[in-house]
């Protein structure tokens, strides 16, 4: 009997060590499948991998992103739950999830603008420290036509780290939105000094014929010039407004 429970045992092992083997198999295959933008393909692939290994936050994270592909969004966003409820602590799976999310409020779901946001709220506290979090949640909200919390998700993100230009980008132009245009300029001029970045540049210059504050444009797309002199919306810009 006792040879019996052992010879069980190790078939089980055995089993459980085939079944694996054969998501890991399957999933690579659904990656490669992604790579190559063969969406049926992925879905499949994906789909064996989680019933095969139903407890990998991975695999189903893997469903999502293939889903998306198809499109089937509402399937996406059932994949992200499952990735999201098996791995708690892992911020990407929120930030699938908060775009699925995202998806729906544009389409004025019921509570999906709601269910959007506290998705973002658990990628934070799956880890505080995290600045594109705080950049993937402006940017949610932005697209909700949330510009104020944008504006506040986005120095969040600068303050944890401050030399990533797109950063500034959209804290600017959601200043720009709640037509706080020295908000906007502001957040460009520190984007500028903390990354050297020549896009941010470009887009002072314009926020700055905006403003017709021309001189200051002028003295902006010299800098972006000398820089790149070759920088076609820069000459396009100074043409416009006339180099002085």
């Amino acid at each position: 009997m006792l040879r019996l429970v052992i010879v069980a045992g190790l078939a089980s092992v055995a089993f459980g060590q085939l079944g694996s083997i054969e998501a890991n198999r399957a999933a690579k295959g659904a990656e490669g499948a992604l790579s190559a933008a063969n969406a049926s393909r992925a879905v499949e692939l994906a789909r064996t991998a989680t019933t095969v290994d139903a407890g990998r936050a991975v695999y189903w994270n893997d469903l999502g992103r293939s889903l998306e592909l198809v499109p089937d969004l509402a399937g996406a966003r059932s994949a992200y739950r499952q990735a999201t409820s098996r791995s708690p602590y892992t911020p990407a799976f929120w930030w699938n999830l908060g775009r699925m999310e995202q998806e729906f409020a544009k389409q004025n779901e019921p509570g999906a603008r709601e269910a959007a946001y506290e998705t973002m709220r658990r990628a934070i506290a799956a880890d505080p420290q995290n600045p594109d979090t705080f950049d993937r949640f402006a940017r949610i909200q932005f697209a909700l036509g949330d510009y104020t919390g944008a504006v506040d998700s986005e120095q969040q993100a600068i303050a944890l780290f401050p030399t990533i230009a797109p950063y500034y980008s959209v804290a600017s132009e959601a200043a720009r939105q709640l037509r706080d245009t020295d908000a906007a300029i502001d957040f460009l001029r520190r984007g500028i000094v903390a990354t050297d970045s020549n896009d941010l540049r470009i887009a002072l210059a314009r926020r700055l014929i905006e403003a017709t504050r021309l001189p200051e444009a002028r003295v902006v797309l010299r800098d972006a010039l000398a820089k790149e002199p070759t920088n076609a919306v820069a000459l396009d810009l100074q043409k416009q407004i006339g180099a002085q």
